[in-house]
């Protein structure tokens, strides 16, 4: 499929008078065909928005002959094909935007006219063949109600004045679609909602270039990457490979961190269970922690939820750390947190325990359970709790269950799947699960395992899964590790794992074929 977007050696340069062009952006080589997608990552000022800007051609004074006291130097190649119409910089832009190429700023709000209804301002971007009624879907596709169509886009807060202008822009229906940060002002439900409706156009074939911050938000869209430091490209991958760990040490420290292990060693007497092991996962990360019995994998998730203190080094969650030795949990509301503070916590960190008939009150039935969970940490009316209840146990296949049901009265599998619902109904940012599946049966295990993957796909929600069986590993995750009395010994992509010559993971591997 040809390319709707051709970059070849493609920098741009600022010349101030006489002085030699100061580089901000060189050297960018890139295909994007329709139905394809780039995420261009990096730090503040690595050029990520100077590169859009050259290509939808809004750079000021790039294009003139004359000599200014400051102008913009485009270097290399840049070839635009839209809607059959092939175009070189510094042409390009001027004709095709708005015919095929559309590009939406940082601060999309300050285009908006103040006097406009948000439904107003999307309706006026429609081509004249389109239905009125797509303005109100494109809206509410990015979680705008008709409760927000009326209001004047002053009255917008930030978030919504930028889901609007993003409504307007895919009214245009665009072929190729840059966007600069479409998520800074959204919380993470909308930058979820967006994510899906930009796959789902990208299907249709929407070629996209997207620079961001948010990695999570990246690795949702499931393009390519290339990570930007002072204007180079210093590395580009897959989106597997990219998010499984980047290579280059500025793309390593700019990935956002959930949870974060440094040199942690838990001693628990005599018995060393963990020893000098450093784990991060990332937002949107699936991580495959993989061993033999008594390796210390149950131990690591129970650092990694705040439930056993490290007894060296130190656990950093991203709004709080434990310090190396600390006796306590400084999310603890009783040790200095607030309530609050624990609450949301305990919200955003779930945790599926081995044996799900110990972690579940014998007396409390499967409806109230679930409205526990949900009422206490989510808060909301109890209406609400219960579809969320009805509609998670429906996910982890159990919508036939009677909801009066004790857990004493169910299946191992079912009470399995019973500890994964009351997990998921908090909508967690990361998920600790300890042996999930073990007591499934291949079908039931494949269908809890792409619900993971969903919420992960649909959330950012990250997960460390705990397996006996290396099997779904390389379908599932992006990394695995391996813990052998209590160290980790083996690690890294999770599709590389049936090639690693550790000899401990391919006795894993062997036993699982076997």
């Amino acid at each position: 499929m040809s390319a709707l977007l051709q970059l070849t050696d493609f920098g741009v340069a600022l010349r101030r008078e006489a002085r030699a062009p100061r580089e901000i952006v060189t050297g960018v080589t890139m295909s994007l065909a329709p139905g394809e997608c780039c995420a261009l990552l990096g730090e503040s000022g690595a050029g990520k928005t100077t590169l859009l800007l050259a290509l939808a051609g809004l750079l000021p004074g790039w294009e003139r002959a004359v000599r200014p006291a400051a102008r913009w130097v485009v270097q290399g190649r840049a070839v635009f094909c839209v809607d059959g119409h092939t175009q070189v910089l510094p042409i390009a832009a001027a004709a095709l935007r708005g015919r095929g190429m559309a590009f939406l700023p940082q601060d999309p709000g300050s285009g908006l006219d103040p006097a406009q209804s948000a439904l107003h301002a999307v309706r006026e971007m429609l081509d004249a063949s389109a239905q009125p009624q797509r303005a109100a879907d494109l809206l509410a596709r990015l979680g705008l109600d008709a409760s927000t169509h009326r209001l004047r886009t002053h009255e917008l807060s930030v978030g919504m004045a930028q889901r609007v202008q993003i409504a307007a822009t895919l009214a245009t229906q665009p072929r190729l679609l840059m966007l600069d940060e479409p998520t800074s002002a959204l919380d993470r439900r909308s930058a979820a909602a967006l994510a899906t409706l930009l796959r789902e156009l990208m299907a249709d074939g929407l070629a996209l270039l997207v620079a961001t911050h948010d990695a999570a938000f990246a690795r949702r869209l499931g393009g390519s990457v290339q990570f930007l430091s002072a204007g180079r490209v210093v590395e580009q991958a897959p989106p597997h490979e990219w998010f499984a760990g980047p290579r280059h040490s500025v793309a390593r420290a700019t990935q956002t961190a959930l949870a974060q292990l440094q040199h942690v060693s838990v001693h628990f007497g005599a018995r060393h269970a963990l020893q000098d092991c450093n784990l991060t996962v990332a937002e949107g990360e699936i991580i495959a922690v993989l061993g033999p019995s008594g390796a210390g994998k149950t131990t690591l998730l129970s650092v990694l939820a705040g439930m056993v203190p490290p007894t060296t080094g130190s656990l950093r969650w991203r709004e709080s750390e434990w310090e190396t030795g600390a006796a306590r949990n400084p999310i603890s509301s009783a040790h200095g947190a607030s309530a609050a503070t624990e609450r949301e916590h305990l919200r955003r960190v779930r945790r599926v325990f081995q044996d799900p008939l110990g972690s579940l009150n014998p007396r409390v039935p499967v409806l109230q359970t679930l409205l526990d969970a949900r009422l206490s940490l989510c808060g909301g009316t109890r209406s609400a709790a219960l579809d969320a209840a009805e509609r998670m146990l429906e996910l982890v296949g159990l919508p036939t269950i009677g909801l009066e049901t004790l857990p004493g009265q169910l299946s191992a599998g079912q009470r399995q799947r019973l500890g994964l619902a009351r997990a998921l109904i908090t909508e967690p940012d990361l998920l600790l699960a300890d042996e999930p599946v073990a007591a499934l049966d291949p079908l039931a295990s494949a269908a809890l395992f792409r619900l993971v993957a969903a919420e992960r796909q649909r959330r950012g929600m990250a997960a460390v899964l705990v397996l006996h069986d290396p099997a779904p590993v390389a379908a599932l995750a992006d990394r695995y590790m391996v813990l052998d009395a209590g160290r980790c010994v083996d690690g890294g992509a999770a599709a590389q794992l049936a090639a690693s010559a550790h000899p401990l993971t391919r006795a894993l591997c062997a036993l699982s074929e076997g």
